[in-house]
């Protein structure tokens, strides 16, 4: 029962998210490399990429499982989904969540648009990345609102990383502990109604990142264009 983000590290340029639920349905296991990738990604109890929660004292506070989902569009370069959760405590505080999701054909990113509401003023809203057994390397560049985290999992190298517009980042920091799944890489908010940021990775088997300082430009430049949006004005005669 966990809220975390899974990763499914895919090496080819087509969508396979029917195609690994019908291997599964057929007897197979999309846990095993078969040529078009697997999902070797452990979440359990973190937040896995990109999930969120509110840190109170010393204690990380996060919703389960999406109770109610809704498909607002569905295409060959873009789907939406919007998720709500059951009601949540976080210290005295009762917070009601729902999220809606973006995933862009090609892109290593998705966005991440939360809604919270409670009970009580809501401290240190925050998204987080599993750090996992703590043998990999982070980055945290809160001045220009990218965060990483490079890895290796089985034989190949794995970078996840937030994107956030810097205005909005009240704290970055890590935190790594002996409790399994409980080692992050934490980004903080300011407490918002509307909280707003990417997610993603890259596989090295995709063939497209092959090292941790490609995915630390490919980060750097995706902040940039979130920081610096293209905009269309429309000139009426």
């Amino acid at each position: 029962l966990t809220s975390g983000i899974d990763a499914w590290l895919k090496r080819v340029d087509y969508p396979i998210i029917d195609r690994w639920y019908q291997k599964h349905v057929d007897g197979g296991s999309y846990h095993k490399d078969d040529g078009e990738g697997y999902d070797p990604y452990h979440v359990g109890d973190s937040r896995g990429i990109g999930g969120i929660g509110v840190l109170l004292d010393d204690s990380f506070y996060v919703s389960k499982n999406f109770i109610t989902y809704k498909i607002l569009t569905t295409g060959k370069l873009r789907t939406i989904f919007e998720l709500t959760y059951a009601p949540w405590q976080a210290g005295k505080a009762t917070i009601q969540e729902s999220k809606i999701i973006s995933i862009d054909r090609g892109s290593q990113f998705f966005k991440m648009e939360i809604e919270l509401s409670s009970s009580e003023k809501i401290p240190n809203v925050t998204a987080g990345i599993t750090l996992h057994e703590g043998k990999g390397v982070t980055d945290l560049n809160r001045d220009q609102g990218w965060f990483s985290y490079w890895e290796t999992i089985d034989d190949a190298g794995l970078g996840t990383g937030l994107v956030i517009a810097p205005k909005l980042i009240k704290s970055s920091f890590e935190k790594r502990t002996s409790k399994k799944d409980q080692s992050h890489l934490f980004v903080s908010f300011d407490p918002t109604k509307m909280i707003s940021y990417y997610a993603g990775f890259a596989w090295q088997k995709a063939g497209e990142i092959q090292t941790k300082e490609e995915w630390t430009k490919h980060l750097l430049e995706f902040s940039q264009k979130v920081d610096s949006p293209l905009r269309v004005k429309l000139a009426l005669k």
